[in-house]
């Protein structure tokens, strides 16, 4: 007898379909297996690259301490250099009488001691202490200022009545000064020994400075553990309209500070920072000391711990780049938080819809090509640009057909195909073609292997490319995995005839270095920006006569920010735009797979060309290793301390 459900089968097309069914489904749940698993896998490869992130970061983290731990015993001053200070001191020409301002609160008393005897310490000793109290209740801190107040001639002190709070308090300090200079010092920080003496050293040779800070770092509340160095750049007004990067050790010209009308007492919290702006408004004569004077002690409550504890100052800080954006008329502006509490993007905003020409040099590999503008006209939110296409000798068939077709997409309003066909490449030459083919009033050079992540990258640029005393605006690159290609370019860096190299290769957020965090993410002044995607104003372009074909293939975009410079311009990192760029990935740092005899021609063209401007990049503090631009602490750097004006 036959099987009743092979007979079944034989005649039944409903069982067929339950069969096939069936099969569809084992197949259906194999697939959603292997979805899973790969989802599975999706899940813990990020969670191995956090894990490779984090230990990275710890890594780091560790690496910067044991380097400042090293810096330390090398650096703070000996007794028997401060014994050698003193003496020198007193052979100065120039011995100005300094003011250091002291305004106190209920300050914990040994917090207090500590502070004081600091200013006692020091080997120049023509300074005059100016302390408030600021009407304290806490008993401990009004018998700790007795004590001091009556110890030494040189400490002036006064009792306010009613609590005025730190602006009103620093400025009856202020009143109290008759000294030529005037120090800021909190109640709960730490002068190093030899702060006011490498001051007036400054003032030696520039009698005329207005204003004078130093590098800084963290003290904890123990007194003793220095941490969290922050070595900053040399003046630059850009960088102070994101964030008070010159806080501590400060010291002004007493009639500048009086001039402005000493401290605001409406922005508590922020009044350093307003003072700094405003007085950036009325003189260019500031000095950097390159190296640590101050240490912040670290305790709760305190803003070197932990800004939010004050929150009101966030709010006073707004007031007061608003207040100065307003007085520098640098209308339009948007200001918004940045990257972290306390960081602050002006948000400069295009005054007009100037016609934009993105000037993209191109050879063959159209994939590279076809996804930069794919990006450009699929993110870009400023519409009034043209592409102008500079082809340097493609020969492939899907370059010509990739042309076809963006001369027939009618989604691009204005788009030139123009052919440069010399040999051999040079990268200048092709640049200087494209600006001449261009209409616009803004050049942006755009590398063909880019890929445009903000949508607002060309207004963000424009922003700051319209600024008058803006000539070249750069903004972040990133490597595909996200990690840093470029932020900024320093000059005086790098392994070959040290010349030029990015900032922050190949890092990513290290939220426990405050120089890494200020260098790479925030908007500020830099030596130069690479022209893998730049904007200038094509007339401040020509003014330095466009690249200088001399440099073929490498630094002719370091050469042509120092021609800015040399002009009276500023160039500006813009952190906030980030594209992707995949050259180095594929084809590796210049100095590793490129023509190395083309590079040390470069190199030395450079070299010649800008003699001692390569020496010391102002905006990369020159106790960072010269090797490589990641901030890491060279302890056998030149301790010659020379104070530079911007």
């Amino acid at each position: 007898m036959k099987n009743p459900i092979s007979r079944l089968k034989s005649y039944s097309p409903v069982v067929k379909k339950r069969s096939l069914y069936a099969s569809i489904g084992r197949e259906q749940v194999h697939a959603n297996r292997i979805i899973q698993l790969l989802h599975e896998t999706d899940d813990k490869t990020r969670e191995i690259i956090s894990l490779k992130n984090e230990t990275r970061r710890l890594e780091t983290k560790l690496q910067r301490e044991n380097e400042y731990t090293k810096w330390l015993s090398i650096n703070y001053p000996t007794t028997t250099i401060l014994t050698g200070q003193r003496f020198d001191s007193t052979n100065f020409g120039y011995r100005p009488l300094i003011s250091i301002i002291l305004p106190v609160y209920n300050t914990n008393p040994e917090y207090l001691r500590i502070c004081i005897e600091s200013v006692l310490a020091q080997s120049y000793v023509n300074w005059q202490l100016c302390i408030v109290d600021d009407a304290s209740t806490n008993q401990d801190t009004v018998g700790m200022l007795n004590k001091y107040t009556k110890s030494d001639p040189r400490i002036v002190f006064k009792r306010a009545k009613i609590n005025g709070h730190i602006s009103v308090a620093s400025n009856q300090a202020i009143d109290m000064a008759t000294g030529e200079f005037i120090a800021l010092l909190d109640h709960d920080d730490f002068l190093w020994p030899n702060a006011l003496y490498e001051v007036v050293k400054v003032l030696q040779n520039h009698k005329d400075a207005d204003l004078i800070y130093s590098d800084e770092d963290k003290i904890e509340a123990d007194g003793f553990t220095h941490f969290y160095p922050y070595f900053k750049p040399d003046w630059s007004p850009h960088l102070l309209e994101c964030i008070n990067y010159i806080t501590h050790f400060s010291v002004l010209r007493a009639s500048l500070v009086r001039r402005l009308g000493g401290f605001d007492k409406h922005l508590v919290g922020a009044q350093d920072w307003d003072l700094f702006l405003r007085a950036g408004e009325h003189t260019d004569k500031v000095y950097h000391i390159p190296t640590v004077l101050y240490s912040w002690r670290s305790h709760s409550g305190s803003t070197a711990m932990n800004l939010s504890a004050k929150d009101y100052a966030l709010a006073n800080q707004r007031t007061a780049l608003d207040n100065h954006l307003r007085r520098m008329n640098k209308s339009p502006y948007e200001i918004s938080t940045g990257i972290h509490s306390g960081f602050w993007n002006p948000g400069y905003k295009p005054s007009h819809k100037a016609l934009i020409s993105i000037i993209i040099p191109t050879k063959d590999k159209s994939e590279y090509l076809r996804r930069c503008i794919d990006t450009i006209l699929g993110k870009t939110t400023y519409k009034n640009y043209e592409i102008i296409i500079v082809d340097t000798g493609s020969r492939e068939l899907d370059t010509k057909t990739y042309y076809r077709e963006l001369r027939a997409n009618a989604n691009i309003k204005k788009l030139h195909i123009k052919y440069w066909r010399h040999q051999p490449f040079n990268y200048s030459e092709a640049c200087n073609f494209g600006a001449k083919h261009a209409t616009g009033e803004y050049l942006v050079m755009l590398n063909n292997d880019t890929e445009i992540i903000t949508d607002s990258w060309l207004e963000d640029m424009l922003g700051y490319a319209q600024q008058d005393d803006v000539a070249a605006v750069g903004v972040k690159l990133l490597y595909s995995d996200h990690t840093v290609q470029h932020a900024g370019v320093m000059v005086g860096i790098g392994n070959v005839e040290p010349v030029a190299d990015h900032v922050g290769v190949r890092s990513g957020s290290i939220e426990d270095d405050q120089s890494h965090e200020v260098y790479v993410n925030t908007i500020r002044d830099s030596s130069a920006v690479t022209a893998a995607c730049m904007m200038i104003s094509v007339n401040k372009f020509w003014q330095v006569k466009g690249f200088d074909p001399l440099l073929r293939v490498t630094f002719n975009d370091v050469d042509l920010c120092m021609k800015f410079i040399k002009a009276g311009y500023r160039n500006i990192y813009l952190p906030q735009v980030e594209l992707i760029h995949h050259e180095s990935i594929s084809v590796g740092r210049v100095h590793q797979n490129r023509d190395m005899k083309e590079l040390e021609k470069a190199a030395k063209f450079m070299r010649k060309r800008w003699n001692g401007s390569l020496d010391v990049d102002p905006y990369y503090n020159r106790n960072f290793y010269k090797l490589s631009s990641n901030f890491g602490l060279d302890v056998h750097a030149d301790r010659k301390i020379k104070p530079t004006i911007k």
